[in-house]
């Protein structure tokens, strides 16, 4: 009743480092929102999600409604809050197409989690940029693809 209990016979007494007591999969309505101004509307919206103990794997693809005036790097909710601590690692896969502008290409997007969202900045040679927001239109769509702990 309290969960997968996989057998460990070095464990004696409390046998919660050995359980597995959370898994869940679903899906969640994702946002995204410029940091610094602006709206950015979401037509397909729907992301996926795995939860096994605290590792949670997020999946999916976003496309845009509209687009009005954003600016700074963008932020998409996650559907449980990261965990807090350093030695907790997030993998952040995150790719557009359809930039409005054809050379900003050269200028990487890449995501990082904390606060209960997936930040999205951009980087190029110079260093980190915060201007992806800028080069969003109906036309972008985002693939995602991020794996983090949560605290419990």
């Amino acid at each position: 009743p309290n969960g997968v209990v996989f057998n460990n016979n070095s464990v004696t007494g409390d046998k919660t480092s050995v359980t597995l007591n959370d898994y869940e999969e679903g899906t969640y309505t994702a946002t995204m929102t410029p940091n610094t101004s602006g709206t950015i509307t979401l037509n397909n919206k729907t992301l996926s999600y795995t939860r096994i103990g605290r590792v949670v794997h997020v999946a999916g693809y976003i496309d845009f409604a509209s687009v009005s005036s954003p600016v700074g790097s963008v932020n998409i909710n996650l559907p449980f809050t990261q965990a807090s601590t350093t030695e907790n690692p997030t993998a952040c896969n995150v790719r557009f197409n359809g930039f409005s502008n054809s050379s900003y290409h050269a200028n990487t997007p890449w995501a990082q989690c904390s606060n209960g969202v997936i930040s999205i900045y951009s980087g190029n040679s110079s260093g980190v940029l915060s201007n992806v927001a800028q080069e969003i239109t109906t036309s972008c769509s985002v693939r995602i693809g991020v794996t983090y702990f949560t605290n419990a």
